[in-house]
């Protein structure tokens, strides 16, 4: 048994470590069954297998989220904005990895559908007080200052992340502040002015 101790750090770096370990294990010890027992490597095989059913999750949520702001708001334009608004702090959380250089982890790869849920819930409680008031003025008045307050506290709720030892964590939880974000700043600002457009 050979064991070697990794730091906390790029999983896909230890995972690529490992395999590379077991690999010049098996050429030294020809004939012998080599086994690597790595958490970066188990973690990224998660993750590997994971993201398929983030993507595929994803998929069918849009389309299931118009329908349902469809169906209860009674207005397809209004559902035509809130989709691409709740996307929108998606695309932007995960186009920024490539940014700040962080890998599409386990941790990060999670954060779409806690944002996701949490940010089609502030779109449509704006857009209802919109509709509601028959103002945008007034709905974003009564519905401005709640959204605020609840992503301001869970923001800074998961910016406590960053205080952990293990980089996924660390990751998950600026990730998700980052979400939040821009989803308030989209969800107070962009859709009001896109609702208050005549079509």
């Amino acid at each position: 048994r050979i064991s070697a101790r990794q730091r906390d750090g790029s999983v896909i770096a230890a995972a690529a470590a490992a395999e590379a370990a077991a690999t010049r294990a098996r050429g030294e010890f020809p004939g012998c069954e080599v086994v690597v027992a790595s958490g970066p490597r188990l973690l990224q095989e998660t993750a590997d297998n994971l993201l398929p059913s983030v993507w595929w999750g994803l998929a069918w949520d849009f389309p299931a989220i118009f329908l349902l702001i469809l169906v209860f708001l009674r207005s397809l334009r209004l559902a035509c904005i809130a989709v691409p608004m709740a996307a929108l702090p998606l695309i932007a959380a995960y186009g920024a990895l490539p940014l700040i250089g962080w890998p599409l982890d386990i941790g990060v790869a999670m954060i779409a559908c806690i944002a996701l849920g949490v940010i089609v819930d502030d779109v449509i409680y704006m857009l209802h007080a919109i509709r509601a008031h028959g103002s945008v003025a007034a709905g974003a008045a009564e519905a401005g200052p709640v959204i605020s307050a609840a992503a301001t506290v869970l923001a800074a709720s998961f910016l406590c992340c960053l205080v952990g030892g293990f980089a996924h964590t660390r990751h998950f939880g600026v990730m998700l502040a980052a979400a939040f974000a821009v989803g308030l700043a989209i969800v107070t600002m962009l859709i009001p002015a896109l609702a208050g457009r005549r079509s």
